[in-house]
């Protein structure tokens, strides 16, 4: 269906059967017309925006389909505001990995929505000289002839502020929380290790990382990063390098340290338990140990006082028996002598 609202088009409405093949793609795809066309875009004019009026309809000033191109850093190293933060080297590897590249587009929506815009078609890893971070930056495009009042607002934006705000979409393999992230200890921080990235949205408030920002225009692509052969970018890079380095590798030390205490910790904890536990039975076992000896000791003062008792009945015994065998004697003689 092709529909339109400028005066040629407006009421003209048909529709159009045709039949078209689908396939899987893959990274074999070639895309060669997509960096073509961006080149030439590229070798347009870029100083557009001081005499800009803002464009109606769904067709370009060619008869194409409007189309809203951004530049954009949607992330960069460290901390951002949301409290989150991404390690320099894992953008690296993240963006190394054919990020955004075509049939891996990536998704184009408004405040994370997921009601695609348009899409992401190339990221690199650079070199923000007005952020001194490093981070990626993403070209892509808006369908301005299906959103024409977004693209529009973008566009007044842009005249106004000199710039938009952007904001990345990831999922990372694990999340590191510390207390100790370098220029934020003693706050929450959650490291994002190894983001998968889907996407960047457009943004309708501030971004959690305030350097994410883009551009957009209708006739060029933006140019928003550093070049590989900017000496400067390279300058800053060698001299805060070694640094860096030695900040991640000190932090994840730490870290180390850290959950090794806490395990110890843990185990000390352990053993300590147990010893009050063993403590507890030692005491219950005394108690009861006490009480038993009570009863013996009362056991053996009766015992004692009825062997004493017996003794004495015994002797008391022993000498009627002496008597009664002096007198058997005696009688056994007077007998005797009787007869």
């Amino acid at each position: 269906m092709v529909t339109g609202d400028n005066d040629l088009m407006s009421d003209l409405k048909k529709e159009i059967i045709v039949k078209a093949s689908v396939r899987e793609a893959s990274d074999n795809t070639r895309y060669d017309h997509i960096y073509q066309a961006a080149k030439e875009y590229k070798d347009l004019d870029k100083d557009v925006f001081s005499e800009l009026e803002v464009a109606a309809g769904p067709l370009d000033d060619k008869g194409r389909p409007r189309m809203l191109i951004v530049s954009a850093w949607i992330v960069h190293e460290g901390r951002n505001r949301n409290g989150q933060a991404f390690i320099k080297e894992e953008l690296e590897q993240a963006a190394g990995k054919g990020l955004f590249k075509p049939p891996h587009a990536g998704l184009i929506d408004l405040d994370h929505d997921f009601q695609p815009r348009g899409f992401w078609f190339t990221a690199n890893y650079a070199f923000d000289e007005e952020a001194k971070l490093w981070g990626i930056a993403a070209e892509g495009a808006i369908w301005a002839w299906r959103f024409e009042e977004l693209s529009n607002a973008l566009l007044v934006e842009m005249q106004r502020e000199g710039h938009i705000f952007v904001s990345m979409a990831a999922l990372p393999e694990s999340v590191e929380l510390t207390g100790n992230f370098p220029e934020a200890e003693g706050q929450f921080t959650e490291i994002l290790h190894d983001p998968v990235f889907y996407g960047a949205s457009l943004l309708t408030v501030a971004p959690g990382d305030a350097d994410a920002r883009g551009l957009v225009s209708e006739t060029s692509v933006p140019d928003i990063q550093a070049t590989d052969e900017d000496s400067t970018a390279k300058a800053d890079l060698d001299d805060s390098l070694e640094s860096d380095n030695a900040l991640v590798v000190a932090h994840h030390k730490r870290m180390k340290e850290e959950v090794l205490m806490e395990k110890e910790l843990e185990l000390l904890q352990a053993k300590l338990n147990e010893a009050i536990e063993a403590k507890v039975q030692a005491e219950q076992s005394l108690v009861s140990a006490r009480a038993e000896i009570e009863v013996f000791v009362k056991d053996k003062d009766e015992l004692t006082a009825n062997l004493a008792a017996a003794q004495t009945k015994l002797d008391e015994l022993q000498v009627a028996f002496d008597t009664a065998n002096e007198v058997k004697t005696t009688v056994e003689s007077e007998l005797e002598t009787t007869k």
